[in-house]
């Protein structure tokens, strides 16, 4: 069963030591009062330090008008404050400090006094925006299944289990429905979580999701040569019945990046469907480019060096094994703390 495209699979994921990461935004929140102040929201996380990682700038004609009350929760620093403008924020520069350097990102949601709202989406290569006054439906759209998207690449877990998937089941047809099955089960969990019908201990969904990843990984051990391959067990032949309950526990993980921002009650419905949809387009891309790159490389190194390609098949599986097992043990020991 060996077969050298996994090669290609094996470079998207060279170190055992990879640690996922979960896009959980920073929010800057900017409610702008009838007096003309502004009220800010900071919300970020911590370093190992204890500090907080990323700073909000401002227009310069925007100065501090209160005392910044800090709290701090396990890993979340916040902050609110008042600021007083003797411009309106619409024209002027939004910055966030220590973004353009990192993995991180921040969502900007700014509320005018008319009760219309923008939001922007910022990260490494969009660190600052110029505030405009108003933001059409299709753009909150695009902000919140940017931020869906982004998610996805960066969760490296949930690839992890997707790349999982793609290698156990071989036939396409069953690899559409497995997929689809994922797509249904997290989608139904995430639905659930965000509109506030069910709660879920975090780091328990955290741990379960590196044990979901793990049993694909020994599924795929256990098929390790053509004869036992023919022989796929109850794993391999319910494929989309194992996709659709992991996609249960997967879907709490999306959720929990989703209910960072702090989801205004009327903003529910559009960022639930965008960040869905940009967690499946980016499902989708990630999917298509292994298949065609195990397609390429198939036709090229397997036939000609079969040996080298049991040796990246190995490497390939016992990579996502090997970094399962080290979350496992991480969360593990996270929730004993």
């Amino acid at each position: 069963m060996a077969k050298i495209f996994t090669l290609v699979c094996l470079l998207l994921f060279p170190s055992p030591f990879l640690l996922a990461h979960e896009l959980e935004p920073s929010l800057l929140r900017l409610t702008e009062q009838a007096s003309g102040e502004v009220n800010v929201l900071w919300k970020t996380t911590l370093d190992a330090s204890g500090e907080a990682t990323l700073t909000p700038i401002f227009p310069s004609y925007c100065q501090q008008s209160t005392s910044p009350q800090p709290r701090k929760e396990t890993d979340i620093f916040m902050l609110q404050w008042q600021l007083q403008c003797s411009e309106s924020l619409a024209g002027g520069i939004i910055s966030i400090a220590g973004l353009k350097n990192s993995t991180e990102a921040a969502l900007v949601k700014i509320e005018w006094q008319d009760g219309s709202r923008i939001h922007k989406l910022l990260n490494a290569s969009t660190f600052e925006f110029e505030v405009f006054g108003e933001q059409t439906l299709f753009e909150r759209v695009l902000e919140y299944g940017h931020l869906g998207v982004e998610h996805i690449w960066f969760g490296i877990d949930h690839l992890l289990f997707v790349l999982a998937l793609v290698l156990l089941v071989g036939n396409k047809r069953l690899l559409l429905w497995t997929i689809t099955a994922f797509t249904v089960g997290h989608s139904l969990t995430l639905s659930l979580v965000v509109l506030g019908f069910m709660d879920y201990p975090v780091s328990l969904v955290e741990f379960t999701i590196a044990a979901s990843i793990l049993v694909l990984a020994l599924e795929l051990v256990r098929r390790k040569d053509e004869q036992t391959a023919a022989n796929k067990g109850w794993v391999g032949s319910h494929s989309w019945l194992v996709a659709i309950g992991f996609g249960l526990l997967h879907g709490m993980g999306f959720a929990g990046a989703l209910k960072e921002v702090g989801l205004p009650s009327e903003d529910i419905p559009i960022a639930l469907f965008s960040f869905n949809l940009g967690i499946e387009i980016g499902q989708v891309i990630f999917v298509l480019a292994v298949l065609l790159l195990m397609a390429a490389a198939g036709k090229t190194i397997s036939r000609s060096r079969p040996a080298l390609a049991a040796c990246c098949w190995w490497l390939t599986v016992y990579s996502i094994g090997g970094i399962s097992v080290f979350w496992c043990i991480e969360r593990g020991l996270g929730m004993l703390a």
